[in-house]
């Protein structure tokens, strides 16, 4: 049995906006603006990915936002590494944070 990976990964739109906001690398929406599809295998992945983990660090910034941008970071990060468990050691906040978090990595 062969298993295929989705071409689309659906991500968090809190987040990814937020990130493209910051006029940051950020990989193609291929979804509308409230479900957010990106190519996990977008090399600009990897910027979005450590940007999400330097949000969930325990000394990362407040949003003041109530942590909903944490939240939404994490849950980007969870969807991510569904997918491409080997971003877990993509950069040194991912590394930092599978630190904190091993439970991260499946």
């Amino acid at each position: 049995m062969t298993i295929t990976k989705p071409k689309y990964l659906q991500i968090p739109s809190y987040f990814y906006w937020d990130h493209f906001g910051r006029d940051l690398d950020t990989p193609k929406n291929y979804g509308t603006d409230e479900r957010v599809e990106i190519d996990p295998f977008d090399f600009e992945v990897y910027e979005l990915l450590d940007d999400a983990a330097y949000y969930c660090d325990e000394f990362g910034p407040d949003a003041g936002d109530g942590g909903k941008l944490k939240r939404a970071a994490l849950a980007l990060i969870k969807a991510i590494l569904k997918v491409r468990p080997e971003m877990a050691k993509a950069t040194s906040c991912m590394r930092d944070l599978v630190r904190q978090r091993p439970n991260l990595v499946g």
